[in-house]
């Protein structure tokens, strides 16, 4: 993609005289990047502050392994290891007789030389049907009145109470800004009508990240637009079924 960092990238390339070996390719569409993971041998980013790594899942779904760091949440992408490589990113002979083994084809892990039972892999564990499933297990007791057991008594609700009425359950997710993942996810949610959901964004926009953000179909708020914003937020989190609070 492109950054704060490309200059200082460029610069290392050529100061280390590698033009010849290494392509920055910009940013790329996302029906391009299946591609462009097919191209490689190996996917590797062995960091420290990866909150998961959804470049992980995307090069192992092409069939790609991965080298991981072992200190972030890019433990839980790879599974703890069952799906690919995790390795300490401090420890630069531990990389590199992981990636030896990877290139020359004699990597141990199970997973390592095998594409389509990785993909399989994969898609078993972090694909549609399964995270979509777990999803809905969590919140089947809330959208659908089974509350779990508790010793406090049930709210009553004046409009569950009258004859025939059937309000819809309503969700507010409180979110920190408009990510096109979360736009997606929550365009979705609305569209299919199982709540009445309203997003919360503290702010529009990261301003370290350089996305195109898709059209908001969903009841939103964006507080960083003024204090008018902030009370009707604030109003529809008091009026709310459930409130989950997230981080991106």
């Amino acid at each position: 993609g492109f950054g704060p960092d490309l200059p200082s990238l460029t610069a290392a390339v050529a100061g280390l005289g590698l033009q010849d070996r290494v392509i920055l390719a910009g940013r790329l569409a996302t029906d391009e990047l299946a591609a462009y993971y097919r191209l490689a041998d190996v996917f590797v980013m062995p960091g420290l502050k990866e909150g998961f790594g959804i470049v992980f899942l995307e090069a192992m779904a092409s069939g790609k392994p991965v080298v991981a760091g072992n200190r972030d949440g890019s433990v839980d992408a790879l599974d703890n290891g069952r799906l690919s490589i995790l390795v300490d990113p401090h420890n630069a002979a531990e990389l590199e007789k992981n990636l030896v083994g990877l290139i020359e084809g004699n990597h141990p892990h199970p997973l390592a030389q095998n594409p389509e039972a990785l993909c399989a892999a994969v898609s078993a564990q972090f694909g549609f049907q399964r995270v979509s499933g777990l999803m809905v297990s969590s919140l089947r007791p809330w959208v659908f009145g089974e509350q779990p057991a508790t010793d406090e008594p049930p709210l009553a609700d004046s409009a569950a109470s009258s004859p025939g009425a059937s309000p819809a359950f309503r969700v507010v997710v409180v979110t920190e800004f408009t990510s096109p993942y979360q736009i997606e996810l929550f365009n979705a949610i609305a569209l299919s009508g199982s709540c009445l959901l309203v997003v919360v964004y503290m702010s529009d926009h990261d301003t370290t990240r350089h996305w195109q953000r898709p059209s908001i179909a969903h009841v939103n708020w964006i507080v960083s637009e003024g204090k008018s914003i902030q009370w009707e937020a604030r109003k529809s989190i008091q009026d709310a079924d459930l409130v989950v609070f997230n981080t991106y």
